[in-house]
């Protein structure tokens, strides 16, 4: 487990026709115990800046997911 505090300050989301689609700028910043060489560590001992962004397909018209979809057959 690490310790390590990660923030995400924004997140930016679009529901399409089919398709969800969303991006995040995440933060993370070097709170947990860091000593070079040693074995245990609680944290990275660094900044670190991410973008992400993630996607999910709906097969179905009503954007339901595949087990509710055949559970309604």
């Amino acid at each position: 487990m690490r310790y390590d505090f990660c923030f995400t300050p924004l997140a930016l989301g679009w529901n399409l026709e089919t398709f969800d689609v969303t991006f995040t700028y995440r933060l993370t910043t070097p709170t947990g115990r860091y000593e070079t060489g040693a074995d245990d560590n609680l944290g990275l001992g660094f900044w670190t800046c991410e973008l992400l962004g993630f996607t999910y397909y709906y097969h179905v018209n009503d954007r339901s997911t595949y087990n509710n979809h055949r559970s309604n057959l």
